[in-house]
């Protein structure tokens, strides 16, 4: 209420000041994508043999887990002199590695990440990281404290990251492409609440792009569970498909339907509030898109 703080002017502005400078410096590019694997998360829900849910933050000592998906995904873009101006990056783990005594902004390990694969190409080209299925995925060294050195934890986590980018993008091979093309849809799908089920409904934003009919992007409003990234991943033919959490919009945890029986912090009722079901009917959904696009 009230009057608009002055931050939120200056964030709006600076945001309107980068969409006016991306139009003014479009360029003829080239794109390529390859990918790498890096540990550096867990799945944090441990399912014991009987079933029953163990949570587990932290993993200093790097207890195995699953299921996590390691694969690090890189969409490079060049312009025609094969100089490097964009590297796209996507992984699945929540960016907590500080805690909740840190009061100050951070990107967490992706913005370590990203700071280092910069500074280590010329032309300092954008670093954008893409957070893919984290919902049940964790950093081994989760919510340090600042007495504990969670500032080199963040830099170590997103250095090690860094490394794996840096070398698969170096790897990669650009090239135009001679029909570029882009098709995007947005849609509105309407669920039932898993608390109220009979008397309220919540509405998520399903978004699916498809970019020269190579590379896939389908996202999320919220915090899906890592199992709907590898089912998207084992079931694309295309050259990559990003899965994107967070986007358009945020209606809290999207457990499996599993997940949701088993319990646990992300499937029980306390933060998931949309039907148990409703991950997979959305990922049904953006396949359905996708095939539509491609004909």
């Amino acid at each position: 209420d009230g009057p608009t703080p002055d931050w939120v002017i200056a964030v709006v502005d600076q945001i309107a000041e980068g969409i006016e400078r991306a139009a003014r410096t479009t360029f003829r590019a080239r794109l390529g994508v390859g990918s790498g694997r890096v540990e550096i998360g867990h799945n944090r829900r441990f399912v014991r043999a009987d079933g029953s849910v163990r949570m587990l933050w932290a993993n200093p000592t790097r207890i195995s887990t699953y299921p996590v998906d390691s694969e690090v995904l890189v969409l490079r873009i060049d312009d025609d002199s094969g100089g490097t101006r964009g590297i796209l990056v996507g992984y699945s783990c929540h960016p907590v590695v500080f805690g909740p005594d840190n009061l100050l902004y951070s990107a967490d390990f992706p913005g370590a990440m990203a700071s280092f694969v910069r500074g280590e190409l010329s032309g300092e080209p954008v670093v954008a990281f893409v957070q893919g299925a984290p919902g049940d995925i964790n950093p081994f060294l989760d919510k340090r404290e600042l007495t504990e050195g969670a500032v080199q934890s963040r830099i170590e986590v997103g250095g090690k990251l860094g490394r794996e980018v840096l070398r698969v993008a170096q790897a990669i091979e650009t090239r135009p492409s001679p029909e570029s093309s882009i098709e995007a849809v947005r849609e509105t799908m309407t669920f039932r609440s898993r608390a109220q089920p009979s008397a309220e409904t919540i509405d998520g934003g399903l978004t699916v792009l498809l970019l020269d009919d190579r590379y896939a992007f389908v996202g999320f409003p919220g915090e899906p569970f890592v199992e709907f990234q590898l089912e998207l991943k084992r079931w694309s033919d295309f050259d990559a498909a990003f899965f994107m959490g967070y986007t358009n919009g945020y209606v809290r945890y999207f457990p499996t339907i599993r997940a949701a029986v088993e319990g646990g912090y992300g499937a029980d009722r306390q933060v998931s509030i949309v039907e148990v079901g409703a991950g997979e009917r959305m990922l049904r959904r953006a396949k359905v898109r996708l095939l539509e696009m491609t004909g």
